[in-house]
């Protein structure tokens, strides 16, 4: 299903722009990896607490042992070794961690220093940015614990679902330009089922959305509702892209 929604959502992005759609990719939530600016050095690594440096020293032994341990058995070995260590024993452990934080201080210091003021501006929307989308993420979690209603579906992802159903998509890139094209041949007609489809679909979720308020405020959940409607009043979305630009947008007023 999460491939699907992707295909969906990426063929409705290709349909409003095909060209940036193809310079894209059909995969156009941008990670923050390839944002970044190429003009930033890399900083430096923070430091591993004692904790970490204990497992990156353990581990070889562990599996030397037990060759066959999975990830999650080796994190819970090591844990338990760690537990039982007494404090004398961790001392080693947590020396290392002191001096580990004391130079990643001097060199994280120098690296700012060393750094223009165009770049230090770029860092810094960087962070907003990724507060930002982590603002988000949170409000889409609570809202999806509080059971906001699904949003509507229409009715050219519509389409898009019903060309996907049973097929083995061995390129997304390719099906989602031959459905864009498709869908662009189809008749009124044609359209017409689909288009019913997300018409009924969109009554179902303004009558859901109604009891949903109506249950928000009964259960005294008045902020999370107003965080809501905030957001889809503003049009805000969860896409990195947007974040991005809403950021730098506000900078940019405060200037």
């Amino acid at each position: 299903m999460a491939l699907l929604r992707g295909i969906v959502k990426s063929s409705e992005c290709f349909l409003r722009n095909p060209s940036v759609a193809l310079q894209k990719g059909w995969n156009f939530e941008l990670s923050y990896s390839a944002k970044k600016a190429v003009n930033i050095p890399p900083a430096p690594k923070k430091p591993l607490t004692a904790y970490m440096i204990f497992c990156k020293d353990n581990r070889k032994e562990l599996l030397k042992q037990n060759p066959t341990l999975t990830s999650t058995e080796q994190i819970k070995k090591l844990a338990a070794q760690w537990n039982c260590l007494s404090l004398d024993m961790k001392e080693p452990y947590e020396n290392k961690a002191r001096e580990s934080t004391v130079l990643y201080g001097e060199a994280h210091k120098r690296y700012y220093e060393n750094l223009t003021e165009e770049q230090r501006q770029e860092i810094a929307l960087e962070k907003a940015e990724k507060k930002e989308a982590r603002r988000l993420l949170k409000l889409k979690k609570a809202l999806k614990e509080a059971g906001v209603p699904k949003s509507p579906i229409p009715a050219y992802a519509l389409f898009v679902q019903s060309q996907a159903k049973d097929k083995n998509i061995k390129d997304a890139s390719e099906f989602i330009k031959a459905a864009a094209e498709k869908w662009k041949t189809l008749s009124d007609d044609e359209k017409k089922k689909f288009e019913e489809q997300a018409h009924k679909d969109k009554i179902r979720f303004n009558n859901e959305m109604e009891k949903w308020k109506k249950k928000m405020v009964a259960e005294g959940k008045d902020e999370l509702l107003h965080r809501y409607e905030d957001l889809k009043g503003k049009g805000k979305t969860l896409d990195i892209e947007e974040v991005s630009k809403r950021v730098r947008a506000k900078k940019e007023v405060a200037k």
